[in-house]
């Protein structure tokens, strides 16, 4: 890379990778984007300023020369929640399949980006997917693309949040790219809750949580075997913890201390209906589309707010693993609610500044949380950009 990084965004949703090589002050340029969500595109230019957008890539005939391109395709026919179709003609991820005839066209006229860089579900590298993957892989290779790949996690680059996810860092010629070393965890969802008060639209109410849960006595769960939530007394909530030696609440775990679901999919914890412990992590962000999919925690019950509309007379259906109602935690002074976008926000690494930039064009809730849940861990990219133009350098400097 010569100077100024001239980068092209497939799939750019509000640009990830952009605020990534923004964040390192790393000289670039996004010379072009391809999105079709109007919405996403508003943001993008919002945060960014006003990009070139090819838009849908089945109608791109080529690409401007650049020196890096990101293709984060969408991931819906791999994911295990869709109908895991695979990379084909016609779904949603085989547009993977336009990127490959965009590359072709540029293998042709002699201006193939010098870096690619793809993200996806780690469904992808899968038993089932990962024939289509070695494919992809064997495509990159015939057309001199040399690729490494691995499963990165945010939890492991200072991110609270368990988000796994693969990237596939391709370089023409011989690549000697490192994938970033893990750091230490240091934060705990409850370090990116939103500190004023929080409006009242985001809190479970009674009546939404009699429609959510079962009238039935059915135990609520506690996610895997490191932590045990318990309540000890109703005016003194407090913890009790099995854990591994060195473990501690913030150390990449989840804690999951309920349920307020009425379905019996997943064992009878249906992911919509779980609540957690801001001590631990946020669960991987969805594009929580409807239904109350936003990941739901507990905390303090707000002064201000009417005490009789947050349930303290919870369905006994809702308890912990050792019998607890979460209805206790509510008497004590505790009330359910979702993350809000701004929080959804902050646990894919965007900051605060970025969401104002999005908010204020007007962009809604539900497209908030979408754009969340559609983008790249921002932390974790900086790793790899950084790792990306290191490795650039050297390729130079041993005139590769």
């Amino acid at each position: 890379m010569v100077n100024i990084i001239k980068v092209i965004e497939l799939f750019a949703g509000i640009g990830s990778q952009a605020m990534a090589l923004r964040n390192i002050k790393a000289d670039y340029e996004v010379i072009g984007i391809s999105e079709i969500d109007k919405f996403a595109v508003a943001s993008y230019n919002a945060i960014h300023g006003e990009a070139r957008n090819f838009g849908d890539i089945t109608k791109i005939k080529e690409l401007p020369n650049c020196d890096l391109m990101t293709y984060s395709f969408p991931c819906q026919s791999l994911s295990t929640a869709g109908k895991q179709e695979g990379i084909k003609e016609g779904t949603e991820s085989g547009l993977l399949l336009e990127v490959k005839r965009l590359l072709k066209i540029g293998k042709e006229k002699g201006k193939l980006p010098r870096w690619l860089l793809l993200e996806n579900v780690k469904n992808l590298v899968s038993k089932k997917f990962m024939p289509q993957f070695q494919e992809w892989l064997d495509f990159l290779e015939s057309i001199g693309y040399d690729t490494k790949w691995k499963v990165l996690n945010a939890k492991d680059f200072g991110v609270p949040q368990n988000r796994e996810r693969v990237f596939a860092v391709s370089c023409l010629k011989k690549n000697s790219f490192e994938f970033p070393e893990k750091m230490e965890l240091k934060k705990s969802l409850k370090e990116l809750l939103e500190t004023g008060d929080v409006p009242e639209k985001y809190y479970i109410s009674k009546a939404c949580l009699k429609s959510l849960t079962s009238m039935k006595d059915r135990n609520g769960f506690v996610r895997g075997k490191v932590f045990k939530a318990i309540v000890k007394e109703k005016a003194d909530w407090a913890y009790t913890l099995k854990m591994s030696i060195g473990v501690r609440p913030t150390d990449n775990h989840i804690i999951q201390i309920g349920n307020i679901g009425n379905s019996e999919k997943f064992g009878g914890n249906p992911q919509a209906g779980r609540v957690y412990d801001t001590q631990g992590i946020c669960p991987a962000l969805s594009t929580m589309q409807g239904g109350n999919r936003q990941p739901k925690v507990v905390t303090e019950f707000p002064e201000n707010f009417r005490r009789n509309r947050y349930g303290i007379e919870i369905s006994p259906a809702i308890k912990t693993k050792d019998g607890q109602c979460l209805s206790d935690l509510i008497e004590a002074g505790y009330v359910i609610r979702k993350l809000t976008p701004l929080e959804c926000w902050r646990v894919m690494g965007f900051s605060d500044e970025d969401f104002k930039k999005a908010r204020e064009i007007g962009t809604s809730d539900t497209q908030l949380y979408k754009q969340a849940g559609n983008s790249i861990v921002v932390d974790v990219l900086e790793g790899i950009f950084e790792n990306i133009i290191k490795a650039d350098k050297e390729n130079k400097k041993a005139g590769n």
